[in-house]
């Protein structure tokens, strides 16, 4: 039998050829794999081997992002950011495929809207060189009726203010707030969102 140790930055890892006559298995830090076996070996550098004749030829190696296999061509998402893994002659590189917008962890694509408490987010993304950053703003704002029905600011809707239901009431979108009015009195007011 033939031992060979690979030592990496990442880690250490121990390849036993077997005897091609023993059946043709390979084995990888300790563990047999049958002849023709795909073996997987994501502490060392996201690599995939194949066993073949008793010796585990390297087929691909994939990326390691933060801890986290990425295989070639493969993709992995993380806090709204696409990467993915390619290969060249260098060897695997990771690029960022695609960034979404984490607005109160949830993740929404560029364009993409979201709608809460009557309030429309949309996300944007700017570029500066090789730079990408995206941002939610609020690109529209409603009203919220006394049933959670949003409304265009002017229209008359019921609302209920000190436990009591109003009718004929309004809103108003200011700089900094959103104004009801029930019967021309202010009735409530609702910061707007700093987004």
């Amino acid at each position: 039998m033939t031992l060979v140790v690979l030592v990496s930055l990442c880690a250490v890892l121990t390849l036993s050829y077997a005897n091609p006559l023993n059946h043709h298995n390979c084995k990888i830090n300790g563990k047999t794999y049958k002849n023709g076996v795909i073996i997987r070996v994501p502490e060392i550098y996201c690599n995939t081997y194949k066993c073949v004749d008793g010796y585990p030829s390297l087929l691909e190696k994939g990326c390691d992002w933060e801890g986290e296999c990425i295989p070639v061509k493969g993709t992995l998402v993380k806090n709204c950011k696409t990467y993915t893994c390619s290969k060249s002659t260098e060897g695997s590189s990771i690029s960022l495929l695609e960034i979404d917008c984490d607005f109160k962890n949830k993740c929404t694509p560029v364009n993409g809207t979201l709608v809460e408490d009557c309030i429309t987010y949309t996300c944007f993304l700017y570029e500066n060189g090789d730079e990408r950053i995206v941002n939610m703003s609020s690109t529209k704002i409603m009203c919220e009726d006394k049933d959670g029905i949003c409304r265009n600011p002017g229209t008359e809707f019921k609302l209920v203010v000190n436990d009591k239901l109003s009718d004929n009431c309004t809103c108003e979108i200011k700089e900094n707030s959103i104004d009801y009015k029930c019967n021309k009195d202010i009735c409530r007011r609702r910061k707007k969102p700093s987004v």
